[in-house]
């Protein structure tokens, strides 16, 4: 099979630029590369290949043949990862940078303590936030991340006992509003790319940028392990739904065990997981065999509907799983799910279109980091809103609207607060 070698030295090539070059400037972009590769080309390799034990789920089965997957999705892969790597602010601006935060960290620590802590009450309150309003109430909770990276530093630079004491509480609150929600994927995100922005301030040696890989890794396989089992316990009502009470049920299951990461089970529910070519490949089944090419629909409405809110858009139309069932033809019941950007950009464009487009969203990817980490040379903390924006930038599950829309209404949203404050107190959200 042609296209094997080609996407496994590809992976291989990123993952090790990834590593080497995580030091030494803000390596979002090779991150995102990495798990496009990953989840657009690994994936359906190895689904093809003499690994893959069989598939548990009938929806991620790859429904096209493994050249006509490839034609698309090797070319428009390669040609996003070009997009988001293409340009990068310069080694020396960025330690610049780098030494003008690590200055001022005295003076944002206290501002970061009151953001977590006002964060934190936000999480509190989606709940009990009305549908119209909830994503903003979830955008202050993000901030969160913003001010862990602030203490994080300050704790390592400073030694501040008082900044230790706010880490430990932030990591307490997020590890219990993560099982709550059950949203493993997202916390295993943030901490990569937290890491990625703390990095290039620490110069770790290479054994230590191994070492916590490895660990990361660890956590991914063991999440993908105990996550069946904790949503079941946590979805049933009659259980006792506290942290304690969870792991108590998975200490108990010795479901960690080498044993069930070597069992076939485990190992085709793994292939299907990270597998996103699944649902390319139903996208390529059905369009334009029964639904038509959107020449670029979905793309207008998603920008659109990123700057125009659901209060002033009631109709707007809606992503994840209204587009997942209109072009896969499969239904989805208690879930959301993306169709990707890979799979939206076929959906609009076809196969020549689609690999343009994919190149040019990934430059518009490139182009707002690389603009985040300038501006940040006039409002210092700015640069810390990175893993936030990236949140939802490659992964399972997602698509446009959820990737780029999400960055773009972040920002409308922290451009509005800042103004807001601005003009009643003189101080900003962002210092």
């Amino acid at each position: 099979m042609g296209a094997d070698w080609v996407v496994l030295s590809l992976f291989l090539f990123i993952i090790l630029y990834l590593i080497v070059r995580m030091t030494k400037e803000v390596s979002i972009m090779y991150l995102m590369s990495a798990l496009a590769i990953l989840q657009w080309l690994v994936g359906p390799v190895v689904y093809f290949s003499d690994l893959n034990p069989g598939m548990t789920f009938e929806i991620t089965k790859m429904q096209v043949g493994y050249e006509e997957y490839f034609d698309f999705a090797l070319p428009a892969t390669i040609s996003f990862c070009i997009g988001l790597c293409l340009f990068k602010v310069s080694d020396h601006r960025l330690d610049s940078l780098i030494n003008r935060i690590k200055e001022n960290l005295p003076a944002l620590a206290p501002w970061a303590k009151r953001l977590i802590v006002f964060a934190f009450i936000a999480d509190t309150l989606v709940p009990f936030t009305p549908g119209a309003i909830r994503q903003y109430v979830l955008f202050l909770g993000y901030l969160k991340y913003l001010g862990f990276c602030v203490l994080l530093l300050t704790a390592i630079y400073y030694k501040s006992r008082s900044a230790y004491l706010y880490l430990g509480l932030s990591i307490l609150l997020i590890l219990i509003s993560t099982v709550k929600a059950l949203m493993f994927g997202e916390l295993v995100f943030a901490i990569a790319l937290i890491a990625l922005i703390v990095l290039p301030f620490i110069k770790t040696r290479l054994i230590y940028r191994l070492s916590a890989i490895f660990l990361l890794t660890t956590l991914v396989v063991g999440i993908q392990l105990i996550k069946p089992m904790s949503r079941a316990y946590m979805w049933d009502s009659r259980g006792d739904t506290s942290f304690v009470g969870l792991y108590r049920v998975i200490k108990s299951s010795n479901i960690l065990s080498l044993k069930n990461v070597k069992s076939e089970g485990f190992v085709g529910y793994s292939i299907a997981r990270f597998n996103q070519g699944s649902v390319v490949s139903w996208t390529m089944s059905r369009v334009p065999k029964k639904v038509p090419f959107e020449n670029g629909k979905t793309v207008v409405s998603s920008s659109l509907g990123s700057f125009i809110p659901r209060l002033v858009w009631p109709n707007k139309p809606v992503a994840g799983k209204a587009m997942y069932e209109k072009y896969t033809g499969l239904k989805l019941v208690g879930a959301s799910y993306g169709i990707s950007q890979l799979g939206e950009a076929y959906v609009n464009f076809g196969v020549k279109g689609g690999i343009i487009f994919m190149f040019f969203l990934g430059l518009v990817f490139n182009l707002i980091q690389n603009r985040i980490v300038l501006n940040s040379e006039m409002k210092l903390s700015l640069l810390f809103i990175l893993p936030i924006l990236f949140l939802h930038g490659i992964k399972v599950e997602t698509d446009i609207t959820r990737s780029l829309g999400f960055i773009i209404r972040f920002l409308i949203f922290i451009g509005i607060i800042n103004m807001f404050l601005k003009a009643l107190t003189a101080k900003t959200l962002i210092k």
